[in-house]
């Protein structure tokens, strides 16, 4: 163990980034990530045909023109998959920032002000932890109409809460650590002690929790989408897998290629960060996304 870990702190990025290189499986999802990276930047130049134009070439099985098929309005099933992951990646990374922001926002006040302050802190994220995701959605979807801006919105609203748990766990056990009772007695400031010592020293659970986060966020995304609350005016994996219900036993690969994308792009972000979590936390203390503090 190094000496970082030795004395709590945590380890370096490059120490984590050597770490995550050495595990093959985690090498793997790199590598997986970085295309769909690519694939979501160049999308454009990678799938030329515009993913909503629709043709008289309808439920065209996989050919050298069409290599994953039609849909029943004849649009590209290669082009929506490919410009699908520039939407699922900007949802779930959009949404990943913005509730592990509020998250940590919240979460560090709590932790290390303790008394009234941690449980009125805690109190809101309770009421903001109990409704269910899919009934929030359907009812601001009712509401406002169907679009990414209204959900991403209530997926915001409804992980933002569970990052502030872990975040306040954390901080309340490195708030009483031998390097910060030494900032302390030295005569830093509580703002100094906390965004020096504790938040660096928590990285490892919030970047862990971020690159766990966006995958759930698309796996969300997509269910959503796929039960008809997304929006239709975007070719999104959901969108596409929802489409193609009605034609799966007839047209299997409308929903073969959409739901492979998820997948693999879901399987890359949990190696990744189960990865990130071993090399950045020594000590394990990372379990799950949505366990109470």
């Amino acid at each position: 163990m190094s000496e970082a870990a030795e004395d709590g702190r945590a380890p370096t990025g490059r120490a984590a980034l050597s770490a995550v290189g050495r595990n093959p499986v985690a090498a793997c999802g790199v590598v997986v990530l970085a295309v769909y990276l690519f694939a979501a930047v160049f999308a454009g130049q990678l799938a030329p045909r515009d993913p909503q134009k629709t043709s008289r070439d309808s439920l065209r099985p996989p050919s050298a023109e069409h290599i994953f098929g039609t849909d029943d309005l004849g649009r590209d099933v290669f082009s929506g998959v490919v410009h699908g992951a520039r939407v699922s990646l900007t949802m779930g990374v959009a949404v990943a920032v913005l509730s592990v922001l509020a998250g940590v926002l919240v979460g560090s006040a709590a932790g290390y002000a303790g008394g009234v302050v941690d449980d009125l802190l805690m109190r809101l994220t309770e009421v903001f932890i109990v409704p269910p995701r899919f009934f929030l959605a359907l009812v601001v979807a009712a509401l406002f109409g169907s679009n990414y801006f209204n959900l991403g919105l209530v997926l915001v609203v409804t992980y933002w809460p569970s990052t502030a748990r872990l975040v306040r766990a954390e901080v309340l056990s490195l708030k009483e650590r031998d390097y910060v009772e030494a900032s302390r007695a030295l005569g830093a400031s509580r703002a100094r002690i906390l965004f020096r010592e504790i938040l660096p020293n928590a990285s490892p659970v919030i970047v862990t929790n971020f690159v766990l986060m966006v995958g759930m966020v698309i796996l969300v995304e997509a269910g959503l989408s796929f039960v008809g609350l997304g929006d239709s005016s975007r070719m999104s994996w959901g969108y596409m897998l929802h489409n193609g219900e009605q034609f799966m036993r007839d047209a299997w690969w409308t929903m073969l290629f959409p739901a492979l994308a998820i997948t693999f792009l879901v399987l890359a972000l949990n190696a990744v960060g189960d990865a990130l979590n071993r090399a950045l936390d020594p000590k394990s203390r990372f379990t799950h996304l949505d366990k109470p503090a």
